[in-house]
């Protein structure tokens, strides 16, 4: 915001001296600036509509006005309109190429729109001027990761990690490279590391119970789903809460989770699924042989495939476990 104070006053004064005292070849200048002026003070005042439309004018009468296309840039941003901010954000970079948060933020907007290999560009210009910039070498990261390239993602992921090492965030995104890598073990590490930086990070928490599961680490993942659902009991946390519980082969208690996540998401076939294998496991190992556990498994999958015909898992589970 200091940045953005700077430039406004600077650039305000250069470009009104220069266009009421000698610039006679630019006559719309100044025209422009009444309307960045007017823009500005409609978003101090609260009127963004207004503001937006006072800033389009101001670079259609001055295609190279760096602080309004600046502001414009910010604000579709800040909307998640990253169409809208693109291109002001590109003249940006044009005019004012030696800043490097200029080529962040264009990187930033390709990245949500998908291109991804744009971006990567866009990031690097913004590491070439600001090397120590963390959410540069991070989204970089994240770009090539988007674009399958995981030695690079690991790259600048790790290299993000070193300049802000207390980045909750980045140590997140290391795991899940990790994980695409097949490196359970390290995305463990890293996820654990997110956490202990920031113990409300949902992703990390969720990712790093789906990495415990997929390491057959029970009782770990047991603990880490159990501290997810404290924090928030969504459906696909509850969800996935069960499937540590079923893994631990605790079979009421992982039931009873899957019926809450039903009861929130009720036309999820994966939990539907996941609680009918539950109940086929818990049917297997009751010495009793509870009947009612095998029907229900089936009525659940019947379901899932009513609602989702094309599940080959689910047909073979219903040939094998309907009566004949």
């Amino acid at each position: 915001m200091n940045r953005i104070g700077l430039i406004f006053a600077g650039a305000v004064g250069l470009i009104v001296l220069q266009g009421c005292a000698s610039d006679t070849s630019a006559p719309g200048r100044p025209k422009a600036i009444d309307n960045y002026v007017s823009g500005m003070q409609s978003l101090d005042s609260g009127n963004e509509e207004r503001a937006v439309s006072e800033l389009e004018t101001a670079v259609q009468k001055n295609p190279n006005l760096i602080m309004a296309r600046m502001k414009l840039g910010d604000i579709y941003k800040e909307k998640q309109d990253y169409d809208r901010a693109l291109p002001h954000y590109e003249t940006v970079s044009k005019l004012d190429p030696y800043t490097g948060s200029n080529f962040y933020n264009l990187g930033f907007s390709r990245q949500m729109l998908e291109q991804f290999r744009e971006a990567t560009k866009d990031y690097i210009r913004a590491i070439e001027l600001l090397p120590e910039d963390a959410p540069s070498n991070m989204n970089l990261g994240l770009a090539y990761y988007s674009l399958g390239e995981m030695d690079q993602a690991a790259f600048y992921l790790e290299r993000a990690s070193r300049i802000d090492p207390k980045n909750a965030k980045v140590w997140a995104n290391i795991g899940v490279v990790h994980d695409a890598r097949k490196n359970a073990t390290f995305a463990e590490a890293s996820y654990k590391k997110a956490i202990e930086l920031d113990p409300t990070n949902q992703a990390a928490l969720q990712n790093l119970l789906v990495n415990q599961i997929g390491q057959n680490k029970a009782n770990d993942a047991v603990n880490t789903g159990l501290m997810l659902v404290t924090q928030s009991e969504s459906a696909i946390n509850l969800k996935r809460f069960g499937d540590a519980l079923a893994l631990s082969k605790k079979w009421e208690d992982a039931n009873a989770a899957y019926d809450k996540s039903l009861a929130k998401n009720p036309k999820s076939t994966a939990t539907m699924n996941a609680k009918a294998q539950t109940l086929i496991k818990w049917y297997e190992a009751d010495l009793e042989v509870n009947e009612k556990l095998r029907d229900e498994a089936v009525k659940l999958w019947t379901k899932s495939a009513s609602i989702d015909g094309n599940q080959k898992d689910v047909n073979e589970a219903l040939a094998k476990w309907t009566k004949k």
